[in-house]
């Protein structure tokens, strides 16, 4: 994003170059999750909003931006979630050809 600002001649206040605080929202949304991805009521199901919704609250967030950052966290465990549903099938699959391999020999 700076480089595009940059070559296209628009001056860079010092504040933007400043990766602490450039990465806020995403280190706040990150960190809320990993606080949160063992208050999972299953090994595999969505952390619930309720606990979401407590973690948030804990920085005073209120209104309408706190039922944002609440989304926001729950699309992240989402997101996380399909990933481990995606590499648990690359296993399955591995070892399924695996196993079809070594029964055709």
């Amino acid at each position: 994003m700076l480089e595009t600002a940059e070559a296209k001649g628009r001056e860079i206040p010092d504040w933007a170059r400043d990766p602490a605080i450039l990465d806020f929202p995403e280190t706040f949304f990150l960190s809320s999750f990993w606080k949160l991805h063992t208050e999972r009521h299953f090994e595999n199901g969505p952390i619930p909003r309720s606990e979401i919704r407590a973690q948030i609250l804990r920085y005073d967030i209120q209104g309408q931006l706190l039922e944002d950052c609440i989304d926001i966290v729950s699309l992240v465990d989402n997101s996380f979630l399909s990933y481990i549903a995606a590499e648990r099938k690359k296993k399955i699959d591995k070892e399924q050809h695996a196993s079809m391999k070594s029964y055709k020999r």
